[in-house]
């Protein structure tokens, strides 16, 4: 039997590369942390001045220590302790929000990586995110599986080298979900003009993985293989 197969028309309009991820940290993020590190009185400043105050609080610690008081406020449901104080030593040398195994948690690893870098002026490892512009047609709209789905649908206009079609060519091919296609891509915002801004790992997609720029990409009808199986 035939598997249904839906065509989206895509168009590439830039990729980029970042040193962060506007909108990651937010002002009450930062007024959070500072009340943690116990500066108060900082409610009348502005977001820059949240910003630069956290910065030096920060950096007045070993990495280590700053590291896990990030980490515990944005990971503490979901890491032990144990794992926070492991994560917190091993972000000095390494680029823990490509290498940590549980993807769900790279978006943030990566945000908490990038704010520790500029604390202290590059003594952590530099991680870069990847923006792509596009416009994606028909519109997809909000689901549980948003990110999956557009996710199949930007590798077929990759490299075969490419680190995801390498990793996952089985599970992108599959009419099948799978739980690291909604966490490969970190988010996707509606800009202008039906424009989608999709951001992820540069480890992920680089610049020079991008091999077409207009094409028409085929996905299976997806389905919930749990549901499938009972």
């Amino acid at each position: 039997m035939q598997r249904h197969e839906n065509d989206y028309n895509v168009l590439i309009k830039r990729v980029s590369s970042l040193d962060e991820i506007e909108g990651d940290w937010s002002r009450k993020d930062y007024i959070i942390l500072l009340d943690e590190l116990s500066i108060d009185g900082v409610e009348e400043s502005s977001d820059k001045e949240l910003r630069e105050l956290l910065m030096m609080a920060l950096s007045e610690l070993d990495v280590p220590e700053a590291a896990k008081i990030l980490l515990t406020y944005k990971c503490g449901e979901e890491l032990t302790e144990g794992q926070i104080e492991q994560i917190a030593h091993d972000m000095q040398n390494d680029k823990i929000c490509e290498e940590y195994p549980e993807i769900s948690l790279h978006h943030t690893l990566f945000s908490i990586n990038q704010l520790l870098f500029v604390s202290y002026n590059g003594k952590v490892p530099n991680c870069k995110a990847t923006k792509i512009v596009a416009t994606i047609d028909p519109v997809i709209p909000d689901s549980e599986h948003r990110n999956e789905l557009v996710l199949r649908i930007l590798v077929q206009g990759l490299s075969d080298s490419n680190v995801i079609n390498r990793l996952f060519d089985e599970s992108l091919t599959s009419e099948f979900t799978f739980k690291e296609g909604n966490y490969i891509l970190w988010a996707i915002k509606s800009g202008n003009d039906g424009m989608l801004e999709i951001y992820t790992s540069e480890y992920w997609i680089e610049k020079d993985d991008v091999v077409m720029q207009e094409y028409t990409a085929k996905v299976p009808a997806l389905k919930d293989e749990e549901k499938e199986e009972d």
